[in-house]
């Protein structure tokens, strides 16, 4: 799936969850986004992502977290870089390179978690007012 796709596939996600005659539309964007979460995990994990020379997240961790806090960024581009993967359009890193844990990662998650909540509670703002 080109990048391009997956921001359509996301947008459509959303508009769909937006015109859906609901009353309680914070639940259904927290359960979309924790099983976006939780899928990633496992398939990034399967697919042993942090063999590959990718950078926005280079472990299945780094994955499910930037999904959680960051998910109108990181669905699309998980999606893409996943089907890149599938593809071996993406080389595989160094044999000693291999990335384990955090990748670096540990300096950024505090800022990335902020970033987030700021979003997620935005995006609820957001959906009270168009009410």
């Amino acid at each position: 799936m080109k990048l391009w796709q997956s921001i359509l596939l996301t947008l459509g996600i959303v508009v769909f969850i937006l015109i859906i005659p609901m009353q309680n539309k914070d639940g259904l964007v927290f359960w979309v986004v924790l099983l976006s979460a939780i899928w990633s995990y496992a398939d990034a994990g399967n697919k042993d992502i942090n063999k590959y020379k990718i950078t926005f997240a280079p472990t299945a961790g780094a994955v499910a977290v930037g999904m959680f806090f960051l998910w109108i960024i990181y669905f699309p581009l998980y999606l893409s870089i996943r089907s890149k993967m599938m593809n071996s359009q993406i080389g595989l890193r160094e044999e000693g390179k291999v990335i384990k844990g955090s990748g670096g990662w540990t300096l950024a998650m505090p800022f990335l978690i902020i970033i987030g909540m700021i979003f997620l509670l935005s995006a609820m703002a957001i959906a009270r007012l168009l009410k």
